[in-house]
């Protein structure tokens, strides 16, 4: 009797995590609708802020070098393309050195994928 009671317990679990989970796949389709996230092709986003370069600090128990930072990425969905852009620019006046200091004019780097 035992195990024909868990066997039932088992099936009804099995059978309502069945429903929730058609349910919740139909919840998220209806949010990415009704935000315009069903038709996304590309997306954009930045941000600015510090960057430091770990391990390379000029005193043995030094900070990291500092450097102020500018960040922006573009994805393209459709074409499967992303461009990455950095931007580095000397934050540390003197600089002390290490971590390719000092920086004269902005550092920029660039990668396409």
């Amino acid at each position: 009797m035992w195990k024909k009671g868990f066997a039932s317990l088992v099936l009804v679990a099995f059978f309502a995590a069945a429903g929730a989970k058609k349910e919740s796949k139909s919840a998220v389709e209806d949010v990415a609708q009704t935000i315009g996230a069903a038709n996304l092709k590309t997306i954009q986003y930045s941000a600015t802020g510090f960057t430091y370069i770990f391990g390379q600090s000029y005193f043995p128990n030094g900070p990291y070098p500092k450097f102020y930072a500018r960040y922006s990425r573009i994805v393209d969905y459709e074409k499967g393309l992303s461009r990455e852009e950095t931007l580095r620019k000397q934050f540390e006046n003197p600089p002390r050195g290490g971590g390719q200091q000092p920086i004269y004019k902005e550092a920029r780097g660039m990668s396409v994928t």
